[in-house]
């Protein structure tokens, strides 16, 4: 009986699994079994493919194909798997696609679960659309689901359909399939932590606007303390205790830099400027009202200012107050 090559895999080690299965291709050359021959052959192409030579892979892969008979279904069936996994990897998955949907087709009609499962699971990593990803990642997770023999499937489409739930930003669809995956997530995570800055350019539009000023500066900062922050705190918040989790802030402040050479000497003024030391208080106040009253903690204690940032409380260790300072002591020591 010809050696079970598929119980010879090592995927974190394709190397050395590809001389495995070399040690057994003289054998297989002469032995009058060619769906033996072109199956080990296209695991061999996964191997070369794993270690990014696509060129080789492909070569081996036309062998593979040259030997393919209509009477070779399962050859076949695995031959498309390969030459779709190379496309896919090598960055191609619009070449990728078609070969894959092949390949379910034909494992489907042959009843070949493992592999159509295996090809709906590659179908979803190669398409684009993150809604559709989820529609063949359950059509794979019924089919697995329906098969005992294939429940060691679940675990990769259970991970895999959380990503495309993720990217829809249906979080609780996603987490559902992380604890289907991994367990609640108390079990191995402490907290669920984020990061409230104020300043951040996504969400104050103004904030490079040549004519704005001291004023302007704040009172957008300001409003955003008011409006913006809250809700994605909240946000954060039920997502904590959805999870049993406690949320809190591991790092938070003033994000004002001067990277893209826009008001830079405008946001550097802000530190020094009364009205930072009460932005600081709002900040924190906003974050203890909507965050279940998890820690905060102010990036950073002390670090000089430049265009990448003016992060520190303190612009060095040897400084003995500063608004920001005095403005998080004194919410601290209340």
């Amino acid at each position: 009986m010809p050696t079970d090559f598929d119980k010879l895999w090592d995927y974190s080690k394709p190397d050395e699994t590809e001389k495995k299965f070399r040690q057994l291709l003289s054998e297989a050359e002469r032995a009058n079994d060619p769906s033996y021959l072109a199956q080990l052959l296209t695991q061999i192409a996964r191997t070369q493919g794993l270690q990014n030579r696509f060129d080789e892979a492909h070569a081996t892969l036309d062998r593979v194909e040259k030997m393919l008979t209509d009477d070779l279904k399962l050859a076949r069936i695995r031959y498309l798997l390969e030459r779709g996994r190379v496309f896919n990897s090598s960055g191609k998955p619009d070449r990728a696609m078609p070969l894959f949907v092949q390949a379910s087709e034909l494992a489907i009609a042959e009843k070949e679960n493992r592999y159509a499962i295996d090809a709906i699971h590659m179908i979803a990593i190669a398409e684009p659309d993150p809604q559709k990803q989820v529609e063949w990642n359950l059509k794979g997770i019924a089919m697995a689901q329906a098969d005992p023999k294939q429940r060691g499937w679940l675990f990769s489409l259970y991970n895999n359909i959380a990503e495309s739930y993720a990217l829809l930003k249906d979080y609780q669809s996603a987490l559902s399939y992380i604890n289907k995956t991994y367990g609640p997530a108390r079990n191995y995570l402490s907290v669920l932590a984020v990061a409230p800055y104020v300043g951040v350019q996504q969400y104050i539009d103004s904030i490079d606007d040549e004519s704005l000023t001291l004023d302007g500066l704040f009172d957008s900062m300001s409003t955003f303390l008011d409006e913006t922050l809250p809700p994605l705190i909240r946000q954060n918040y039920s997502a904590a205790l959805a999870t049993g989790l406690t949320l809190m802030a591991y790092e938070g402040g003033q994000s004002l830099t001067g990277l893209n050479d826009s008001n830079e000497a405008l946001k550097e003024a802000a530190q020094d400027d009364p009205r930072m030391g009460d932005l600081y208080k709002k900040l924190i106040r906003t974050w203890y009202d909507n965050s279940g009253g998890g820690a905060f903690v102010s990036y950073a204690l002390a670090s000089p200012r430049s265009a990448y940032g003016s992060w520190g409380l303190l612009q060095g260790i040897d400084e003995t107050g500063s608004v920001k300072w005095d403005a998080v002591m004194s919410t601290i020591l209340r």
